[in-house]
């Protein structure tokens, strides 16, 4: 199975990143943060999920697929920043590498996160403005935010199944179904293809969630083990044990990939489907 995050995508969205971050921005330590942050690695998933859908479905428009992937990166960037501060997770390490807030002042990271948003968010409006209303419901207070207020309530706790899944579908799975979502609005897609996408997007939400739960047993980051984020004790394999956490992947994996599948008589699903494998095996 394919571990590594896709190049070709990944890499196109972090050059023009680096473009937007010398050419549109004044130079400063608020920008330094806002850089460090988006650009200190990542798998670029959702810039591949938005690409890769806006592709499969016949988007002519190459440029505006990569220009909305950066607003959303800077997006994200800045939810992550956030997760790290020492009144959330309290992180030090992000990707590999210490988090922005171990590297400059909490002031100055702080202030990063907001214009994160803001950047990212301009971006999307300046090349399609309708997209507005769909990046602001995916980070906001029904989003992202908001399940990243359930998380926080749930630090050092047990949550029923009901919560877990609650908190995934806001924290984890509103931006990988946002992502699929945007691609096929740029491409303008008919509903009987966006009803199936929409299914297919949340289960590789789910999917992520999941993978992530596991990854925080077996070890990521330089971590393993206990030291990876063992204080969250409202995850798939301390519901269910590490064997029907792995057992309940594969089963939804195939679910996923048999779903999309469907669309294969019309599009050619094979990029989207790995960028779905690679959700759901990935090594970090």
């Amino acid at each position: 199975m394919n571990h590594l995050a896709p190049k070709e995508v990944k890499d196109k969205v972090e050059q023009l990143l680096e473009q937007k971050f010398d050419n549109d921005f004044k130079p400063s330590k608020l920008l330094d943060a806002m850089k460090y942050a988006t650009l200190i690695g990542g798998k670029r998933i959702r810039p591949e999920l938005i690409v890769q859908t806006g592709r499969m479905l016949g988007c002519i428009d190459e440029d505006l697929l990569f220009e909305v992937s950066c607003g959303f990166e800077m997006c994200h960037a800045s939810t992550l920043l956030i997760d790290d501060l020492p009144c959330m997770d309290d992180d030090d390490i992000r990707r590999g590498e210490l988090t922005t807030h171990k590297v400059f002042p909490l002031s100055t990271t702080i202030l990063a996160g907001g214009c994160l948003q803001i950047a990212g968010t301009g971006i999307v409006h300046t090349v399609m403005p309708s997209l507005v209303p769909e990046i602001t419901q995916a980070f906001g207070a029904n989003g992202c935010s908001y399940g990243q207020e359930l998380d926080m309530k749930a630090v050092g706790t047990v949550q029923d199944l009901d919560y877990q899944e609650e908190m995934n579908s806001g924290k984890t799975g509103a931006l990988l179904e946002s992502a699929v979502r945007i691609g096929y609005l740029c491409a303008n897609a008919p509903k009987e293809t966006t009803d199936i996408l929409d299914s297919v997007s949340f289960k590789a939400g789910l999917l992520f969630q999941i993978h992530n739960d596991i990854l925080d047993v077996v070890g990521y980051d330089g971590r393993h083990g206990e030291d990876a984020r063992m204080n969250k004790l409202t995850t798939y394999p301390n519901k269910f044990g590490l064997d029907e956490a792995l057992n309940k992947r594969d089963e939804l994996f195939k679910e996923t990939i048999s779903e999309l599948k469907t669309l294969s008589t019309k599009y050619d699903t094979t990029n989207l489907e790995n960028a779905i494998e690679f959700i759901a095996y990935r090594d970090y």
